[in-house]
């Protein structure tokens, strides 16, 4: 039997390269606050209050709190959410768990936030049925006019596109292997955690398989309207362009009607 995992080895099912992520998330930050202004401008509003959902540890706050938006980070796993709390300490207060289905914020103080920001393929998790629980609490907590940012994968390229088998290996000294399996929509990563010992030897300390649901653009769209949002743009990533069959990933934005 399996020991149970340490916090930082259930972090690294998730994100195991945390010095790449946190730089790439520095520059998609940025790219977001310009796309947050330009709609704001386009649309005569003034968005200020963000909820970043799930935020795990936090990677792209500071970057936008440079840019003087105000950030609310919520996650499941209260794990990510002491180590954003610990990476955060000014803004710890700022950091809770919830669910996105269910978030943490009650009708008396709703809407709540002028932005909600989904990023790093963050829908997916809980079905076609879960998400759409999804999309209606973030209308829920946005105030007329808000503005919504789903990052995700473009399913179709995507799984042209899927990878073969991967290792990766951070400084933390645990190893991720990943297996990658499409069904349909059905995206299948299994991860096999390892630790390494000093003199290379590789032990086993986990498994854990995850299902994620991919979406094409016209299908998100759909969805989306369905919750009462109004799609704006479907970008094929953060440089804002129209997405193309060519895209792996998009970012849709909306408002909430």
């Amino acid at each position: 039997m399996m020991r149970k995992l340490a916090p930082m080895e259930r972090a690294a099912i998730w994100s195991i390269t945390p010095r790449l992520a946190e730089a790439r998330a520095e520059e998609e930050a940025f790219a977001l606050g310009g796309i947050i202004r330009l709609w704001g401008h386009r649309l005569g509003e003034q968005y200020s209050n963000v909820l970043n959902v799930p935020c795990g540890l936090g990677r792209h706050d500071d970057a936008l709190r440079k840019q003087e938006f105000n950030v609310i980070g919520v996650d499941l796993d209260s794990d990510f959410i002491r180590m954003a709390q610990n990476a955060h300490p000014q803004w710890s207060y700022h950091y809770r768990v919830g669910d996105m289905r269910k978030l943490p914020f009650g009708n008396e103080v709703c809407p709540l936030f002028d932005v909600v920001l989904n990023l790093f393929t963050s829908i997916g998790y809980n079905g076609k049925a879960g998400d759409m629980e999804t999309f209606s609490e973030f209308h829920r907590v946005l105030r007329k006019d808000g503005f919504l940012a789903i990052e995700t994968h473009n399913r179709e390229p995507f799984k042209e596109r899927l990878r073969a088998p991967s290792m990766e290996e951070p400084d933390n000294g645990i190893v991720r292997i990943v297996q990658h399996e499409v069904r349909g929509s059905v995206w299948t990563l299994h991860n096999t955690l390892f630790r390494r010992a000093a003199g290379g030897d590789l032990t086993r300390i986990g498994k854990k398989d995850i299902d994620v649901t991919l979406y094409s653009p016209g299908e998100l769209t759909s969805m989306l309207k369905r919750s009462g949002f109004e799609v704006l743009a479907v970008y094929g990533g953060y440089n804002m362009k129209q997405v193309s069959v060519a895209d792996t990933n998009m970012l849709v934005v909306a408002r909430r009607k």
